[in-house]
């Protein structure tokens, strides 16, 4: 399909999203955005080293976006066939992103439409079309996952080591959400790897431990 074609199929309500631009205000948005039309790189740019690992989901953070966004990106699948640690946080991120579209003067689209699928939805579906469209190269995908590992693991050590209780059960989701694209690629191994990892890095933190077995 060309971008031309794309565009054409891509509802009024969604088509904004195809020029990433617009959205840059609110970094999140962006990421996807750029997924929209196959700049994974231009993304990622959008990315950070002062994106802090705790509280990444309040506020403007595009590392959670891109974490969010890339076990559909690597998989093919939306969020729900993925697991339900990728749907919990791909849901957050497209009801966020979808607050900031309704607001924006170029979402133009009737309340009808606007209820006639949730967002967190549309959104995975329009993400797992555009992998289609613009395929990753075979190098990508092992290197993605990697990034994604490491992200989780950082997210940990923030939150952890520090001894953020309330948001233990945010580190254990990224975790499952790694198990779970790796599972989903058929590197299985890769996600139960990073388990164990995180595992033995804290073992007399019983809190997080539970909250690892409560979503692996």
């Amino acid at each position: 399909m060309t971008d031309s074609a794309a565009q054409a199929a891509t509802s009024d309500r969604d088509r904004d999203l195809m020029t990433p631009s617009r959205f840059e205000r609110w970094a999140p948005l962006a990421v996807m955005a750029w997924w929209l039309v196959g700049e994974g790189q231009r993304a990622k740019a959008l990315v950070s080293a002062r994106d802090q690992a705790v509280g990444w989901s309040v506020g403007d953070s595009p590392r959670w976006a891109l974490f969010a966004c890339l076990p559909t990106v690597l998989t093919g699948r939306a969020a729900a066939a993925i697991g339900p640690a990728s749907q919990a946080l791909w849901q957050q991120l497209a009801n966020a992103g979808s607050w900031h579209v309704d607001e924006s003067p170029l979402a133009g689209a009737s309340a009808h439409d606007r209820d006639a699928l949730p967002a967190a939805d549309r959104l995975g579906h329009a993400l797992a079309d555009a992998g289609q469209r613009y395929p990753l190269s075979a190098q990508e995908p092992p290197a993605w996952l990697e990034w994604l590992c490491d992200t989780a693991t950082e997210r940990c050590h923030g939150i952890v080591s520090n001894r953020h209780r309330k948001a233990y059960d945010r580190a254990a989701t990224c975790v499952a959400v790694c198990v779970e694209t790796a599972s989903a690629m058929g590197r299985a191994a890769v996600g139960q790897a990073l388990l164990s990892r995180v595992r033995q890095r804290y073992p007399r933190h019983s809190a997080f431990q539970r909250a690892l077995d409560h979503v692996t």
